[in-house]
């Protein structure tokens, strides 16, 4: 899926930011990767992330949601998941936080064998490999917001595929 397919209707160009995409990666034991930003990261130093950014940044115009997760994962993990382990799960519209637009977001998950080490970029500190309640609990209390539409829809998306 492209990202801006489904924008709703009466928005302009103008009222929209760019799509941005966010990945939780599985690994082995049902552990997931949570990443920690960096006290040099310009928004929400210290805080719960996973890896992810924009779709279509610089350079990577006709990006589709799956391609640029993989993309930010490389970038900011060092981590190379092929595409055919990546599954785009939900794509939803929200008001952004800034400029008051909108903006398109995109959750992929990806599966890996085993729990890697991470070799993260300037803009996480550290990582962890954590199950699925204590991921919830992290990315809920966060001050940045990593959003999931529907931590229902989530969870028996992976309950149906253990």
């Amino acid at each position: 899926m492209k990202a801006q397919d489904n924008q709703p209707d009466g928005l302009s160009e103008k009222d929209v930011l760019a799509p941005c995409v966010k990945a939780l990666i599985r690994g082995g034991e049902g552990k997931f990767l949570v990443l920690y930003r960096s006290a040099t990261h310009p928004r929400y130093p210290h805080d719960v992330d996973l890896p992810g950014g924009v779709v279509g940044d610089t350079g990577h115009e006709n990006e589709d949601f799956v391609a640029a997760v993989r993309r930010e994962i490389k970038e900011e993990t060092g981590l190379d998941i092929p595409a055919e382990n990546c599954h785009l799960i939900d794509t939803w519209w929200c008001e952004g936080r800034r400029q008051n637009k909108w903006q398109q977001r995109g959750l992929v998950v990806c599966d890996i064998a085993g729990t890697p080490g991470v070799k993260i970029s300037w803009e996480h500190e550290s990582y962890a490999w954590v199950d699925f309640d204590r991921l919830v609990s992290l990315l809920k209390q966060g001050k940045h917001g990593v959003q999931v539409r529907n931590w229902r829809t989530l969870e028996n998306y992976f309950l149906n595929k253990k």
